[in-house]
């Protein structure tokens, strides 16, 4: 599996089959087990597992030298990683789950479009006042909201950094598809479906490749459309 191109494999959450389940889980160590246990909904534990599995797999595929259980995934105080040159980014939201990979810093983003009620109090929050404008001006504010969101978050989870060092601090213009950030980075926004929003922040400013995994096992995706790009 080539790594020029960053790497995004997607998942439903319903799709593995209890044989891909049960593989996956040989693959956790006894900390990831442990995580894995303290999930209450067996919708969030399957996500949890789909979402290391796949990102397990994956990494085997594109360094054979290192069997899938072998990989460890660590944590510091800024965001999960592996010792290797790679990076990676994992998300899971509705009936998603998502796993990017990719030479160069990056961060990966899904949220669901749930009734947000209080979807400006939010943004005037944690948005920059421009992107409170482009929320309040749109037809299609829940969509532009979570645009905004998922760029944001993708970002953050890229850099390391946390919401409380400053969702206001990066912006980004729908109009215009621009961002305004202290990175020279690519951003892309993708409709995944008419409830599911995923956006995408890479060092590299190469398109990603797209794949999912059913039971057919890993196929191309392109059943998404793009909705934003820097």
């Amino acid at each position: 599996m080539d790594t020029q191109q960053p790497l995004v494999i997607l998942s439903r959450w319903q799709s593995p089959s209890q044989d891909t389940l049960q593989y996956y889980h040989s693959l956790l160590d006894n900390e990831e087990k442990t995580r894995l246990e303290r999930y209450r909904m067996p919708a969030d534990q399957q996500r949890f597992l789909i979402a290391r599995g796949i990102l397990k797999t994956a990494l085997a595929e594109i360094e054979p030298s290192i069997a899938a259980k072998d990989w460890q995934i660590k944590t510091d105080q800024r965001k999960p990683y592996i010792d290797h040159e790679l990076d990676f980014s994992i998300t899971h939201s509705g009936d998603w789950v998502g796993v990017a990979i990719a030479q160069g810093a990056i961060g990966l983003d899904i949220e669901q479009h749930k009734d947000q009620r209080s979807m400006l109090d939010i943004a005037k929050h944690y948005f920059a006042k421009d992107e409170v404008a482009q929320i309040e001006q749109s037809d299609n504010p829940k969509d532009i909201f979570f645009l905004l969101w998922t760029l944001k978050e993708a970002h953050l989870k890229a850099t390391g950094e946390g919401i409380v060092e400053g969702l206001d601090q990066i912006s980004f213009d729908t109009i215009k598809h621009s961002a305004k950030t202290n990175y020279q980075w690519q951003y892309r926004g993708y409709q995944l479906d008419a409830s599911h929003t995923l956006s995408l922040a890479n060092s590299q400013a190469i398109e990603p490749r797209f794949f999912s995994i059913g039971s057919r096992g890993l196929q191309t995706f392109s059943d998404y459309n793009n909705i934003f790009a820097s």
